[in-house]
């Protein structure tokens, strides 16, 4: 996670929105880091098929 912690000053030139939303929303996204692979996997490909049932 240590090489994490400068993301915000490497990206802030090119991507300005990235660092705030990484100070707002790093703390929740770190320990989602903590899981395995194929978890986090399973994890983003329920998100999107949640929110494709949203729309029907």
């Amino acid at each position: 996670m240590r090489r994490l912690e400068g993301l915000p000053k490497v990206v802030t030139n090119v991507w300005p929105k990235l660092s705030g939303l990484w100070d707002n929303a790093g703390s929740a996204f770190i320990p989602f880091l903590d899981y395995s692979v194929e978890i986090r996997e399973v994890l983003c490909s329920t998100n999107a098929i949640e929110s494709l049932n949203a729309f029907s």
